[in-house]
């Protein structure tokens, strides 16, 4: 039997709406499910059926859609009772969107396509229609359709009619049905929230970042000078041959340039490699989500770290160590001076993160959230660093929304730090797990 608790969303779940009709055909239709094995979107017809469903599958009451999918709606084209043949591949969103926009307007209803394969250069088509919600207008047909063959009549479409979904077909809305459309778009979200928002993992303190910072500096001053120092005329080879080092002695005043403009560099550049070692020692932020109360569609969590800034997760099991501890000599190898390539990138999907001059903002943005089954994140996005050395609790307050409800919800929660720590302990902890 189909599960129509959930969203019909992934391969998975559109391959069991498809087995549905291929066992039932027309048996299987309902207000949330439509199957055609004949539409053509290259003809006039096909597309004023697929844009009469989107709009009756729009306008239905959001409680009743609610019951089925998620609140969706799903078209299944190339399909009936027996068989799925599918239809010629080729058919683009972007494509179908432009073509049926004529019929459902701009803004009109939203939808998506999904495809899954079927005989060679054939696929069926899956038309996901998005769950109607209170507060939204009904949804009018905005161009007149008649079909040139008089067979086809009821699907005739005229501008301006309001069309519903009912459980055996899609048909213009009659006076009781405009009349709950308006009362929909007068209506607020009805959807419940009872959010519970928790942090997991410590904000960092670390200590004495600029002695380390010195002390790289003077490490890699020392053995610059003496690999500079001790050349011969003949390099040893394999080096010299491979380019990795000087061919000839430097003098003192060209040494000491050279380690002036690497300390320069360093210091400009230290906060890089400096939160590039906090990466991999310090354990990353994770979150866990839930809401008691019933489900959520796109829920969005904005968190404040205040007081900290972020800086990214690190697996410790690969360290590039000459990221921390780079050489002097560009000639031995250019990018540890002139690049220090850290790692910049910034996860979209579903902790994203960023930093101001005060805090560390996590945004935290899920496809939904099933009522009391919590969400639960990785923890291998963002370090959270404390600015301040003493700060033993961290301030955190969050911002919630969902698609649906019109309002905010926020909270506010306390995260203890971890304990401080110098950098140079850190490096030595990394090192130590080679």
């Amino acid at each position: 039997m189909l599960d129509t608790s959930v969203a019909p969303i992934g391969e998975r779940r559109l391959q069991a709406i498809l087995d549905e009709v291929i066992r039932g055909g027309d048996a299987a239709e309902t207000d949330y499910l439509e199957a055609k094995s004949d539409v053509d979107l290259q003809d006039p017809l096909g597309l004023a059926k697929v844009a009469k469903f989107i709009l009756g599958a729009a306008n239905r009451p959001p409680a009743k859609a609610q019951r089925h999918f998620r609140g969706h709606a799903v078209m299944v084209i190339g399909a009936h009772a027996g068989a799925a043949p599918g239809v010629a591949t080729g058919c683009e969103w972007h494509e179908l969107s432009d073509k049926l926009g004529r019929y459902l307007g701009r803004p009109g209803p939203a939808f998506d396509l999904a495809r899954l394969p079927a005989a060679e250069n054939r696929e069926v088509l899956f038309i996901i229609v998005d769950p109607p919600e209170q507060g939204q207008l009904g949804f009018p047909c905005h161009r007149d359709f008649n079909p040139a063959n008089k067979a086809d009549s009821k699907h005739a479409m005229r501008n301006g009619e309001l069309y519903i979904r009912t459980a055996t077909s899609t048909r213009a809305a009659r006076a009781e049905e405009v009349h709950a459309l308006f009362q929909r778009a007068l209506a607020t979200s009805t959807a419940a929230v009872d959010l519970a928002v928790s942090v997991s993992g410590n904000p960092a303190r670390v200590d004495r970042a600029e002695e380390f910072r010195d002390s790289v500096i003077a490490w890699a001053a020392e053995e610059y000078q003496t690999r500079s120092s001790t050349l011969s005329a003949g390099p040893p080879w394999p080096s010299a041959a491979m380019g990795k080092v000087p061919t000839s002695r430097r003098s003192p005043e060209e040494i000491q340039l050279r380690i002036d403009a690497f300390t320069a560099d360093i210091k400009q550049r230290w906060p890089q490699p400096m939160n590039y070692l906090i990466g991999f020692m310090a354990g990353g932020l994770g979150f866990t989500i839930i809401n008691e109360a019933g489900w959520l569609s796109k829920p969005r969590i904005d968190l404040t770290f205040h007081g900290c800034y972020g800086v990214d997760w690190q697996d410790p099991q690969y360290p590039e160590f000459d990221e921390i501890t780079p050489l002097v000599d560009p000639v031995w190898d250019e990018s540890h001076v002139s690049g220090l390539n850290l790692p910049m990138f910034r996860r979209t999907h579903p902790v994203s993160w960023k930093n101001t001059a005060e805090a560390l903002h996590v945004i935290v943005s899920i496809p939904e959230l099933r009522p009391g089954v919590p969400w639960v994140s990785d923890d291998n996005d963002v370090v959270a660093v404390a600015r301040d050395l003493n700060c033993e609790q961290v301030r955190v307050t969050w911002v919630a929304t969902a698609e649906g409800v019109g309002q905010q919800y926020t909270g506010e929660l306390t995260v203890h730090t971890g304990p401080v720590i110098e950098a140079s302990e850190l490096f030595r902890t990394l090192k130590a797990q080679e």
